[in-house]
């Protein structure tokens, strides 16, 4: 279903849609969508409004309890990768705009520093996730190809948004740069333990 934010305060100037994925909050529109594996890839579900039948969980396992947010961290995909297996297993479903919430967005999360830690494990959580899912895609040194034409086109996104002094526009380029370099890090060292470098972790707004 749709989902729409609820701010606990004003949200800062920096914000815009594009980053409202991070919050939990992506709004897909208004019009009724199909969610199948041939179909175009417009809606991902999420746990915040998703629905799916008692039966269908049982017979393909239920979510993955070593995903989410665990001790701590900001760990996410178990509902990413249960859509996966969904999809995987021939299941078909609907994007309902009329199924509606209203999700809180806490003050806590609406700062710089939040934002780099989350995109930056997304980036692993990701790679781990597409580890386990054959990409008909061609790679370069183990990477989706279209992964790094896309880095090339943020990075160069931002150098463009600080020399025009657009601060949402450069945060926004330079935060898909570190969910990049998080994918990167999973791909080649794997496994995921490692701890994020400090530039991901400053708690500054």
């Amino acid at each position: 279903g749709r989902i729409l934010p609820m701010w606990e305060i004003e949200p800062p100037a920096w914000m815009s849609p594009s980053l409202y994925g991070v919050l939990a909050i992506p709004d897909n529109g208004v019009a009724r969508l199909p969610i199948t594996a041939d179909g175009p890839a417009q809606v991902m579900p999420i746990g915040a409004n998703m629905a799916v039948r008692a039966s269908v969980v049982a017979r393909l396992g239920g979510l993955r309890t070593d995903l989410g947010k665990l001790e701590g961290s900001l760990r996410t995909g178990e509902d990413h990768e249960f859509f996966l297996r969904l999809l995987h297993a021939g299941c078909r479903g609907t994007y309902e705009p009329s199924a509606l919430v209203r999700h809180l967005v806490p003050a806590s999360r609406l700062y710089h520093g939040y934002f780099r830690r989350w995109l930056f494990q997304n980036g692993g959580d990701v790679a781990r996730l597409e580890r386990a899912y054959a990409m008909p895609v061609a790679f370069l040194m183990g990477i989706p190809r279209y992964l790094w034409r896309q880095a090339l086109r943020d990075a160069l996104a931002t150098v463009r948004a600080a020399l025009s002094g657009n601060r949402a526009q450069r945060f926004a380029s330079a935060l898909r740069v570190i969910w990049f370099a998080g994918y990167l890090r999973e791909s080649w060292f794997g496994r995921g333990v490692a701890p994020a470098p400090a530039w991901a972790l400053v708690e500054g707004r």
